[in-house]
């Protein structure tokens, strides 16, 4: 019972101090300065976003602000880049390719009505009546079936 105490301690000293502990502020490199003209870090204003123009009115201003645009250079101080040998392969190896299976083999499934799950032929009105009668005749027939497909063969079917 140590801990309630202590949190409700915690707690009245958040909130009467307005905030735990300040994290210093971490600043990484040198700030950049920008232009106040200079586009591309501003969003456009809401006038620019939505103003009516001509389409030879759009292409004369672009072509206006074109000049005003600066250009950004890569470092001088970069090393180039090497070349790599056997740079013109492909970037992937060759793979073969196996074509799929005609025949699927599988365990028997006692209780399996092919034509409904994987054919979706259904009778549509009748159908809950034919899958229950379907399912207690495989019911009744499964000693005979367990008998003359084991658990440990296989069923090929090529559909």
């Amino acid at each position: 019972m140590q801990v309630l105490p202590r949190l409700c301690i915690g707690l009245a000293f958040f909130f009467l101090c307005g905030q735990a502990t300040a994290q210093p502020q971490v600043s990484f490199g040198k700030p950049v300065g920008v232009d106040k003209g200079e586009s591309g870090l501003t969003p456009p204003t809401r006038d620019q976003l939505f103003r009516v123009q001509s389409e030879q009115a759009l292409k004369e201003r672009l072509r206006k602000e074109l000049p005003k645009v600066k250009k950004v250079d890569f470092p001088a101080d970069a090393p180039p880049l090497r070349e790599m040998p056997g740079a013109d392969l492909p970037p992937f190896p060759e793979q073969a390719i196996s074509p799929i299976a005609n025949q699927v083999c599988y365990r028997p499934l006692y209780f399996e009505d092919k034509h409904t799950e994987r054919f979706g032929r259904y009778v549509p009105c009748v159908q809950p009546l034919v899958s229950a009668g379907r399912f207690f005749g495989d019911a009744l027939l499964l000693p005979c079936r367990l008998w003359k497909a084991p658990l440990w063969t296989f069923e090929c079917d090529n559909r």
